[in-house]
């Protein structure tokens, strides 16, 4: 779009969006607010209206990943609620990893990135928790229990499970020299229901 016509009261929006468009195509690195001025079609002084800096951009980015990722897992859970907990922890992994291969710019910055684990953004970090706490509710479902508890080794242990499969899938590493005629629909509803959700002895 031409600079003249551009409605720069959605520009910040629209850098978002192009943000998330450029990292699946460059990842994180290649990605400027520069590059980003150009593909809206406007000064290159003009992003930093909306935002101090790169990584600035990239923390809402990433809190919009984050807000995106805990609705599609809510809403796979809510698919499956006639269901018992199990099938909706299935459907919930199953979820987990289709985001991870669709969105996988996104999903690889708000997990990978060396700019997260030192962020203290407020908003990033309540949209974090949001989608944890998706998994921790179907994971003490599961377990009989009413509520999640504040901390738990069987939450932290199935997430690890799940993404870990979401990181092999993302990476190719799993391939038909390994799993045989085992398609990948099969593959993650296997582990998914392999994790690690028995309730506690006594």
């Amino acid at each position: 779009m031409a600079k003249s016509t551009y409605h720069h009261g959605n520009l910040h929006d629209a850098l978002i969006n192009a943000a998330e468009d450029l990292l699946d195509s460059a990842g994180h690195e290649g990605l400027s607010l520069r590059g980003l001025a150009r593909k809206a079609g406007v000064s290159q002084t003009a992003p930093y209206r909306h935002f101090a800096d790169k990584d600035a951009l990239l923390i809402k980015v990433a809190t919009r990943g984050f807000m995106d990722f805990t609705e599609a897992l809510q809403k796979a859970v809510d698919a499956a609620a006639a269901q018992p907990p199990r099938d909706q922890l299935a459907a919930l992994g199953r979820a987990y990893i289709d985001f991870s291969q669709q969105r996988s710019g996104v999903f690889h910055l708000m997990f990978l990135s060396d700019l997260l684990p030192k962020c203290a953004d407020r908003e990033m970090v309540e949209a974090a928790t949001a989608s944890f706490q998706v998994l921790a509710r179907v994971v003490a479902n599961c377990q009989g229990k009413a509520d999640p508890l504040p901390s738990d080794a069987t939450v932290v242990a199935s997430w690890a499970m799940m993404h870990g499969l979401a990181m092999l899938l993302t990476h190719d590493v799993i391939h038909n020299k390994m799993t045989g005629n085992l398609s990948r629909a099969q593959i993650i509803d296997a582990i998914t229901r392999m994790l690690l959700v028995t309730p506690p002895a006594g």
